[in-house]
């Protein structure tokens, strides 16, 4: 059971007992005043009884530790980090982990529990040869990833940056903090825009410095473990939007960006025109702004439930089912160096994009209606001869056999129309939604 402890100088005390007490340890519930005030009369009693030279009170027995423990009623258990001996604030086991987090979880997020599974991210993220990395990682969760990258040759990373919401796992973060000066946790949520702005204005990205877009950034990175659910591709889907204008991280250079996400996701993000049944729209935008690949076999994190916990408020047996097994997959995401996208023209891409992945299975010589009144003129001028070929489309084809060339091709010529829609943003963005009414 979790443990308060409460240190007192016992330099009063006799001879006899001075050394079993230099530590009193109470089981109690530090959220209340009631227990509070029970405490404070025990402490007293207790030093009273070991001053004089009768025998300890019976309810009081000297752990071979050193350590004295005194039961005293209590609540629900608090889960409380402790400095292990080697200079690390300890996770639990995990086989405690269901005991220990035990709270509601509204993401669907999961959290690596796999030690040797974290140790092998973390170096497949910070290979040898890094040198001065500055890692933000997001959705850290207890920190398991995170004491793995820490626990790197130190020359690997200058700073690790962890952002975390949730109390129950911040608090086994927090520690960590002590030890290690690199690290710093910003108690915030990885989701949203505001909390990549209280990183710079806090400071902590001052010394990144802006690279040349045509190199991969040689510091700064992004990590991150991505909840399951709706939220979960919604961040990836705006991380990537982001490319093309260099917002985010992404005015510092090409920030290469290391998930795990589900296999499901990961598959819709890489499937390409040749291999189109799970092709999407925000595969489409994706590809078009980045590339993909996959560092680590998809069975290196099989089955979900041998690398991955979820927690939940039942101690028993926790989340099973189909979120626990859920399939999950690493995914390298490295701008483009030549943008499929070109400045300025996302607002068009998304519209085009949307419109026409809604018939995804209907040629293009018909669905291309989809865009407005009128749309059909755009086929004279994405099938003229004097287009480069990668350009030059096949209306036969469907919207999701159409590489990124072509729907570039296809996008030019929407922007060029005179008669296109005036309005074609729908609200989709998290940057400028208030956190808390969204929630």
């Amino acid at each position: 059971m979790p443990l308060l402890r409460l240190e007192r100088t016992t330099s009063h005390l006799c001879r006899r007992h001075r050394a079993a007490a230099s530590l009193l340890t109470f089981n109690v519930d530090a959220n209340t005043t009631t227990a509070a005030r029970r405490v404070r009369p025990l402490v007293l009693a207790l030093s009273k009884s070991l001053s004089s030279t009768a025998t300890p009170n019976k309810d009081v027995k000297i752990a071979k530790n050193r350590t004295l423990l005194i039961k005293v009623s209590s609540s629900k258990p608090i889960s409380t980090p402790t400095i292990g001996p080697t200079g690390t604030a300890e996770l639990p086991p995990m086989e405690d982990w269901r005991k220990t987090f035990r709270f509601s979880e509204k993401r669907k997020r999961k959290t690596l529990c796999n030690e040797e599974t974290a140790k092998k991210l973390a170096e497949l993220f910070v290979p040898e040869g890094s040198k001065d990395k500055i890692i933000v990682e997001g959705y850290a969760g207890p920190g398991l990833l995170t004491r793995a990258l820490l626990a790197l040759p130190r020359e690997r990373i200058k700073k690790l940056i962890v952002i975390e919401e949730e109390p129950h796992f911040r608090e086994w973060l927090d520690p960590l903090q002590k030890i290690d000066d690199r690290l710093h946790v910003v108690p915030e949520d990885a989701f949203w825009w505001t909390t990549y702005s209280k990183i710079e204005d806090d400071g902590l990205l001052d010394d990144v410095k802006t690279h040349d877009w045509n190199e991969i950034h040689p510091n700064l990175q992004f990590v991150c473990q991505v909840p399951n659910n709706v939220h979960g591709e919604q961040l990836i889907a705006q991380l990537c939007r982001a490319i093309p204008d260099r917002k985010w991280f992404f005015k510092y250079g090409r920030v290469p960006l290391d998930l795990i996400t589900t296999s499901t996701m990961y598959t819709r993000l890489s499937s390409t025109p040749t291999d189109y049944r799970h092709r999407t729209k925000v595969g489409v935008i994706t590809q078009a702004a980045a590339h993909l690949e996959s560092l680590l076999p998809q069975e290196a994190l099989e089955p979900a439930s041998s690398h991955f916990f979820y927690p939940t408020k039942t101690a028993a047996k926790g989340r099973t089912g189909k979120v626990a097994e859920m399939p999950q997959q690493h995914v390298r995401v490295t701008p483009r160096i030549v943008q499929g996208i070109d400045p300025d023209t996302l607002e068009a891409w998304d519209y085009v994009v949307r419109n026409l992945m809604i018939t995804k299975a209907t040629p293009l010589s018909k669905c291309i209606t989809g865009l407005g009144p009128g749309a059909g003129s755009l086929l004279k001028k994405v099938t003229d001869p004097s287009l480069p070929p990668e350009m030059q489309i096949d209306v036969k084809k469907t919207p999701r056999e159409l590489t990124t060339e072509e729907w570039r091709s296809l996008v030019q010529a929407f922007e060029e129309w005179p008669f296109r829609p005036e309005q074609l943003s729908i609200d989709t963005s998290f940057t400028s939604v208030n956190k808390h009414s969204a929630r």
